[in-house]
C-alpha cells in the first residue's frame, strides 16, 4: 500500500493487498471464536468487542490526530470542511459509507487526497467486529454447520451485490459488496479441520505450490490493473479471494513459502503493519515534495523512515500498553515519546508562508455530512496574517462601507472544477497588489441539474454536492459588497445523469426542460443580490483519461469515453443558457471557449492538457485576458443597466 499511495507505476494494483487483508480477517476472527467456543461452549461477544476495541482503537486515534494536522498544514483550504467530514465519519467507523454517498472523488488538478481515505477498509472492519460475532453467537447455538450455512449465504448474497450494483463506487467501498472476502476468509477457517485431515505430504506440497503461484499472480495483478479495470467491479474482486485463500494456505500449511514469510524482517514489520497502515496516508501528504525538499525515491524511503518510527513509537507507547493493560516503563517511554514527537514535529515545519499582496478569500468546497449541508469557514489572507469568519454567519453580516466611485472589482467566482483552477489564476493576480479582489467558491463536478448520479462513464458515477453552492455564493457577495458573480459551471453537465431507474442528458427534451426551469430560479435567487451575473459559456471536453491518470497520478475510475466528449450536448447546453439569461437582464454569457481557443480554434493542450481540466499553468495565462473579457461583459450589462455599483476599475 506504501507503494501504492506513492504513486509507483508498477503498483497500480496495490489496493489488491486490502482485498487479502479481508479474507485474512475473517479466517482469523472465525477461528477465535470457534476455538473459544469449543472451549467454553459460548461467545463472549462483550468480551470480543472489548478486545478488539483495545486493539484497534490507540493507533486510530493517532491516525485521526495526525488526519487533522495534515488538514491543517497540507490540504486546501477549498477542501478542509471536506476532509473534517471524512475524519468525522472515520471516527465513527463509517467513513466508506461517506465515501459512497458523496460519490468517488472527483478529483481536480488541485484537489489532494483525504488524509483517512484509507479509513473506508478499517469502517468495514470494524462493521465486521460488530456483527459477525453476534452473527457466531447465534448460529453456533444450532451448530457448526449452521453457523457455516449463514456465513455462506452472506458471502453469495455479497457476490450477487458486486455484479448487480451499478456504481463502481459502491462496489469498492461498500459493506455489503465486500463482506463476501471476509466471507470466503471466515469459510476457510470452519473448513479447516477437513483440510488438516488430509495426508500430510500432500497437504504441504499443494499447499507451498498454491502458495507460490498465488503469490505469482498477485504481483502480476498489481502491476497489471488499475481501479479502472472494468472487471473488478462486475465480480473481479470476489473471484480475487481464491488468490487470498491460496495464499493463506501456503502460509500456514506449506513449507518453503511459510518459510519465507516468517523472515524476521517481515515479522518485524508485521507487529507494526496495523500502525503502518494507519498513519501513511497523513504522513505522506505531510512530508511532500514541496515541504521536503526531495522526491522520486528520496522522497519515498524519507516517508517510509518516518512512517516506521510513528508506528514503533504507537506500538509501544500507545498499543501494547492499552492492549496488555499496562504502562509503558523504563527507556522504553522516553525513546518512544521522543521518537513520536520528532517524526510528527518534523512533517509540520516548514508550513507554507502566507500570502502577501492584496486581500484573497477563499471559501471551502463544502460537502453534506447529512440531508442538511454546510460550508466550511471562510479564510481571508492578507499581508496581516489570516482570520477566519464562519460561512454560516456570512449571511448575518452587515454590507461593507458604500464603495468609492472607482474602485477595482470585488468578485464572487464559484461553480466546479473550472472555477477552482481559473480562479487560482485571478487569485494570483489579486495577490499582486492590484485592488481586484477574489472570493473563490468551488464544489468539484458541481451542476445546475443533478438527479441520484452524474453517470461520467461506463463503471463511474458520483454525486456532487452542490446543493448550498448558490446560496453559499449569494450569502458571500452581500458579505464582502460584491460587484459581480462569476460563474464557471457545466461540464459535468454534459455527462449521463441517473434520476430513479432512468439515464437521462443535455438534449432530451424533459431534461431540458427541467434543467432550464432549475437554472432560471437559480439565477432569480442571484439577481436577487443586484450585481451582474457573469455566467460563462461550456467548451467541449474531450477528456482523455490517460491522460488524465498521467497528469493526476491516479486513474480515472470506470471504462470507455466520458459520455460528456459530445460536442452536441456541448453546443445545447450552450443554447439552453443563452435562453435562459436572456429573460434576465443583469446576466450575461461570457464567451470563454472563444478565449480559450484563441485563433486556432481549438483549445491547446498547455492550457488544458487532458481536454478537461485546466493546468495551473494556464490558469496563470490566461487569468489576465479573462479579466479583460470579465470587464467588457460587465460593461455590457452596465450600459444596459443602471447599476448602483458602476463604475468598476477593471485595470489590471
Amino acid at each position: 500500500m506504501l507503494l501504492y499511495h506513492q504513486g509507483a507505476s508498477f503498483a497500480h494494483g496495490g489496493f489488491l493487498g486490502v482485498s487479502v487483508f479481508f479474507t485474512l480477517s475473517g479466517y482469523l476472527i472465525t477461528s477465535l471464536l470457534l476455538a473459544e467456543h469449543e472451549r467454553t461452549g459460548r461467545i463472549d461477544v462483550r468480551r470480543f468487542w472489548s478486545r478488539r476495541l483495545r486493539r484497534l482503537l490507540p493507533a486510530s486515534l493517532l491516525g485521526l490526530a495526525l488526519a487533522l494536522v495534515a488538514v491543517a498544514v497540507a490540504v486546501p483550504t477549498r477542501q478542509q470542511a471536506s476532509a473534517i467530514g471524512d475524519i468525522r465519519a472515520a471516527l465513527a467507523d463509517v467513513a466508506n459509507w461517506r465515501f459512497i454517498v458523496h460519490g468517488t472523488p472527483y478529483v481536480d488538478l488541485t484537489t489532494v487526497m483525504s488524509p483517512v481515505l484509507h479509513f473506508w477498509s478499517l469502517a468495514i472492519e470494524e462493521q465486521f467486529y460488530l456483527v459477525f460475532p453476534l452473527l457466531a453467537a447465534l448460529a453456533l447455538r444450532r451448530g457448526r454447520a449452521t453457523f457455516a450455512l449463514a456465513v455462506a449465504l452472506v458471502a453469495v448474497a455479497s457476490l450477487a451485490r458486486q455484479v448487480t450494483v451499478a456504481s463502481s463506487d459502491h462496489v469498492y467501498f461498500g459493506t455489503d459488496t465486500r463482506a463476501a472476502e471476509l466471507g470466503v476468509g471466515a469459510l476457510l477457517a470452519l473448513a479447516w479441520p477437513a483440510i488438516a485431515s488430509a495426508p500430510a505430504r500432500w497437504r504441504v506440497r499443494v499447499a507451498d505450490v498454491g502458495g507460490w503461484c498465488a503469490f505469482a499472480a498477485l504481483v502480476v495483478l498489481v502491476a497489471g490493473v488499475d481501479l479502472t479495470t472494468g472487471t473488478l467491479y462486475r465480480g473481479g474482486l470476489g473471484a480475487f479471494t481464491a488468490l487470498s485463500v491460496l495464499l493463506l494456505v501456503g502460509a500456514v500449511e506449506g513449507a518453503s513459502f511459510a518459510r519465507a514469510l516468517a523472515w524476521q524482517p517481515l515479522r518485524a514489520l508485521g507487529r507494526v503493519s496495523y500502525g503502518v497502515y494507519v498513519v501513511h496516508v497523513p504522513l505522506f501528504l505531510l512530508l511532500s515534495a514541496d515541504r521536503t525538499g526531495v522526491d522520486g525515491a528520496p522522497l519515498f524511503a524519507l516517508r517510509c523512515a518516518v512512517t516506521l518510527a510513528v508506528a514503533v513509537a504507537s506500538y509501544h507507547l500507545l498499543e501494547l500498553p492499552v492492549r496488555s493493560g499496562r504502562a509503558v516503563r523504563g527507556r522504553m517511554a522516553p525513546v518512544a515519546v521522543a521518537c513520536g514527537l520528532v517524526a510528527v514535529v518534523a512533517c509540520t515545519f516548514p508550513l507554507v508562508p502566507a500570502r502577501h499582496g492584496s486581500t484573497l478569500v477563499v471559501a471551502a468546497a463544502h460537502a453534506p455530512t447529512s440531508t442538511t449541508t454546510t460550508t466550511a469557514p471562510t479564510t481571508t489572507v492578507d499581508a496581516a496574517g489570516s482570520t477566519t469568519v464562519p460561512a454560516a454567519a456570512a449571511a448575518a453580516a452587515p454590507p461593507a462601507a458604500a464603495p468609492p466611485p472607482s474602485h477595482p472589482p470585488r468578485l464572487v467566482l464559484f461553480g466546479d472544477s473550472t472555477a477552482l483552477a481559473t480562479g487560482a489564476g485571478l487569485s494570483d493576480m489579486a495577490a499582486h497588489g492590484n485592488g481586484l479582489e477574489v472570493s473563490l467558491l468551488g464544489t468539484l463536478g458541481c451542476v445546475v441539474y443533478h438527479g441520484d448520479a452524474l453517470v461520467v462513464r461506463d463503471n463511474f458515477e458520483f454525486t456532487p454536492a452542490c446543493d448550498t453552492l448558490f446560496d453559499d455564493a449569494v450569502a458571500e457577495a452581500r458579505r464582502i459588497d460584491a460587484d459581480a458573480f462569476v460563474v464557471f459551471i457545466g461540464s459535468m453537465e454534459l455527462s449521463n445523469v441517473r434520476v430513479g431507474d432512468a439515464v437521462q442528458h443535455i438534449g432530451e427534451p424533459d431534461f431540458d426542460a427541467t434543467y432550464t426551469a432549475l437554472l432560471d430560479r437559480r439565477l432569480s435567487e442571484l439577481d436577487a443580490v443586484g450585481i451582474p451575473v457573469l455566467w460563462t459559456d461550456v467548451p467541449p471536453p474531450s477528456w482523455d483519461p490517460a491522460e488524465y491518470a498521467a497528469m493526476q497520478g491516479q486513474p480515472l475510475p470506470g471504462d470507455g469515453p466520458p459520455y460528456m466528449n459530445d460536442p452536441v450536448r456541448a453546443s445545447r447546453l450552450n443554447d439552453l443558457d443563452s435562453g435562459v439569461l436572456a429573460r434576465h437582464p443583469l446576466a450575461r454569457h461570457v464567451p470563454y471557449t472563444a478565449l480559450l481557443e484563441g485563433s486556432s480554434g481549438t483549445v491547446p493542450t498547455s492550457i488544458r492538457p487532458d481536454g478537461l481540466h485546466l493546468a495551473r499553468a494556464g490558469a496563470d495565462q490566461l487569468a489576465p485576458a479573462l479579466l479583460d473579457l470579465l470587464a467588457t461583459t460587465y460593461r455590457a450589462v452596465a450600459a444596459a443597466d443602471d447599476l448602483a455599483r458602476s463604475p468598476v476599475d477593471w485595470t489590471p
